[in-house]
């Protein structure tokens, strides 16, 4: 656009100002169902719908604006069903099942840019993800859009006991959750480019002459003439594990003022794996096929330096204990203290998984000179 300030008196720069739209629409839709089969056995079913997507940032008011920051969009979809039933006036059984849905996306408003109308050559249209190139010239805002796809879908199973006995109440359960994950990020599909002043300064070696500082990146670019540059393809991983939890407690009633909760947990947490096992592992008592005097090499899963599917292996020795009391000093002061062991699952653990595993992505370095731009 022109401009539509007077800018900084001497240079010109920062002479347009406008706002740009944030904010997005969101909505949610729930659904439940509570039935009563008989006096023993109570079910319930839930429907969730929430979808989610911002607007784009367009303050130049292009429609196609190439801001980094495209629109985002989210469409979670989750079912629940429970069913709870009593054995006998002591004993409660309860059992959940629960599929959740969650894609998420970034898509750039140039998403499938013809990358000829940039000036870049016709062999890169064949590229998955086309989009406006990265493109930094020194002292000027740089382009460039953000790629994001992202499946996760998480199915889970939980049952639990109640067993109420004396003072005593027991409760034993345990957890079992699918969880898949789908993904792929770029954050220049077709390549991220620098243009520095280096070529059109007066001496490569030394720009700064006498205190002034020689060349234009603007003008470097124009000529076509870069600094350097990256054009990196992943790959569309499919990440998987299983997770399985299992925990007993104790409620004990001590006195009318003494109340101990101890239980402990067990967790399982599964290691990632991958669909088509595209997994990365380090062995470091792998004798290096480069320098075998010397141990520790990357290897592949399902190989065989490596013949199970998981990336690490799996852990059984952690169990989490749990302890809690609560003190009724008066009718209206009561004292809580706990203390426990917690174990985060392996899905929190984003830079082991597949997506950023070593052979899920090509990196091209541009060659853009071959003389440090003499």
């Amino acid at each position: 656009p022109l401009p539509n300030t007077p800018g900084n008196t001497l240079t010109g720069a920062n002479n347009y100002t406008a706002n740009a739209s944030v904010g997005g629409d969101n909505d949610q839709y729930n659904f439940r169902i509570d039935q009563n089969v008989s006096d023993k056995q109570r079910i319930f079913g839930r429907v969730t719908f929430w979808n989610a997507r911002t607007l784009p940032k367009d303050p130049f008011r292009l429609k196609t604006y190439p801001g980094s920051e495209g629109p985002e969009y989210f469409n979670t979809k989750q079912t629940v069903i429970a069913d709870t039933y009593v054995f006998s006036p002591n004993i409660i059984g309860d059992l959940r099942a629960a599929w959740l849905r969650f894609p998420f996306g970034r898509e750039p408003e140039m998403l499938g840019f013809d990358v000829t109308k940039a000036g870049l050559p016709a062999y890169l249209n064949n590229l998955p993800i086309r989009t406006l190139p990265a493109v930094n010239v020194q002292g000027m805002s740089a382009t460039g859009q953000v790629y994001i796809f992202a499946r996760n879908d998480s199915i889970s199973l939980a049952p639990s006991l109640t067993h109420i006995r004396g003072r005593h109440t027991f409760k034993y359960g345990g957890e079992i959750r699918r969880l898949t994950f789908n993904f792929t990020q770029v954050g220049s599909p077709v390549g991220s480019y620098v243009f520095d002043n280096l070529f059109t300064s007066a001496n490569p070696v030394s720009p700064t002459v006498n205190g002034v500082t020689t060349g234009l990146g603007a003008a470097s670019f124009l000529l076509g003439y870069g600094a350097s540059g990256t054009l990196t393809v992943p790959s569309l991983t499919a990440g998987g594990m299983l997770y399985q939890g299992y925990y007993v407690n104790d409620t004990f009633q001590i006195n009318s003022k003494l109340t101990l909760n101890i239980g402990a947990r067990w967790e399982l947490p599964g290691p990632w794996t991958e669909r088509f096992d595209r997994l990365t592992v380090f062995l470091p008592n792998t004798p290096n096929p480069i320098v075998p005097e010397y141990k520790g090499m990357i290897g592949l899963v399902k190989s065989a330096e490596r013949p199970t599917r998981r990336q690490m292996d799996k852990q059984y020795n952690l169990i989490a204990p749990r302890v809690g009391i609560a003190y009724r000093v008066t009718d209206k002061l009561v004292v809580r203290t706990g203390y426990g062991i917690f174990y985060v699952p392996n899905d929190v653990t984003f830079a082991m998984s597949p997506y950023l595993a070593p052979i899920n992505s090509i990196t091209n370095t541009w060659a853009s000179t071959l003389d440090s731009s003499l």
